[in-house]
């Protein structure tokens, strides 16, 4: 689990990180909210899991989310 100021990403939000990591915070908000655009009705849990992590993303600074670092989270 990553935690980052009051921000605690769980095992599950560190793989999304992972997987839709960009070079910055608004390029992985915009990667996960495209990822959630392909979803269907059926994966609501991924869909939440997601956008919950979006929230969490949209709290943090752009200078705090340089600090992240989730392949080491997830390996951690």
């Amino acid at each position: 689990m990553m935690k980052h100021g009051t921000n605690v990403f769980t095992s599950d939000e560190d793989m999304l990180l992972m997987l839709y990591f960009q070079k910055d915070r608004e390029g992985t908000i915009a990667s996960l909210q495209a990822m959630c655009d392909q979803l269907t009705a059926e994966e609501t849990e991924l869909s939440t899991m997601a956008n919950t992590l979006i929230g969490k993303l949209r709290g943090i600074s752009d200078a705090d989310f340089l600090l992240l670092d989730p392949i080491q989270s997830v390996n951690g």
